[in-house]
């Protein structure tokens, strides 16, 4: 994924600390308590909870779930996945 889709998907739930890395945003509701640890692992469990548990993910998550469907769309609508900013 470039950085451009990596920031995008991290401003949903989470906030830049000042020397780097990333903080949960207050009230910011995780698909799976192993997403909690990195706005990576954040990505994994959405995408899984997206490709299993769609509707689990609306209702928990409105923000990754929202993201996960336009990735969806954009990969189910191109040939190459560098328009979708995965590479």
């Amino acid at each position: 994924m470039t950085d451009q889709k990596r920031k995008e998907f991290s401003k949903i739930g989470w906030d830049k600390k000042f020397f780097g890395g990333y903080k949960a945003k207050e009230g910011y509701k995780y698909v799976s308590s192993y997403a909690k640890i990195s706005p990576s692992e954040d990505f994994s469990e959405s995408f899984a909870q997206h490709i299993l548990r769609p509707r689990g993910l609306k209702l928990t998550n409105p923000g990754s779930f929202t993201f996960m469907e336009k990735l969806n769309k954009c990969l189910s609508e191109n040939e190459h996945q560098s328009k979708c900013g995965l590479k």
